[in-house]
């Protein structure tokens, strides 16, 4: 299936209404290449810096028949390269995101695919969530060139 899945341009924010109105967000739509076109997955990403100076990445989401198959990373990563084209040159950018500490797929796709870091308090929110399989929602960063 990796063949025939395209990542889209960011079209608009399915965050929600007033977020697509204002243009805060876009959103990267994968789809399959050949007919029907079935939309497989999608990644919300912020299109201006927020206050503490990153972008944010959510909503990340892949059909069930489409998982186990890169495609979440690939959006991460297309959403990591839309923040890179639409950013100053002359300073780094910070990508975040919130993930529950109970969502395994997704914590090992931040932290060991895609090079997240869980920084300070949510490093021991994420050991701490882990340990006790209380699900508790952090903040994971990266930097990007």
């Amino acid at each position: 299936m990796n063949d025939n899945v395209n990542l889209l341009r960011p079209q608009q924010s399915f965050v929600n209404a007033e977020s697509a109105v204002r243009g805060e967000f876009v959103c990267l739509v994968a789809r399959e290449r050949l007919p029907p076109c079935r939309i497989l997955g999608t990644a919300d990403v912020s299109s201006q810096k927020r206050m503490d100076g990153s972008y944010l990445v959510q909503n990340v989401f892949v059909v069930p028949e489409a998982r186990g198959q890169g495609l979440a990373q690939r959006l991460v990563k297309g959403a990591e390269r839309f923040v890179i084209a639409n950013s100053d040159y002359n300073a780094p950018s910070r990508v975040s995101l919130c993930v529950e500490t109970s969502n395994i797929p997704a914590v090992n796709l931040y932290l060991n695919k895609c090079n997240y870091q869980a920084k300070g308090i949510n490093g021991i929110l994420l050991a701490t969530g882990q340990a006790t399989k209380f699900p508790l929602l952090i903040n994971l960063v990266k930097d990007l060139l």
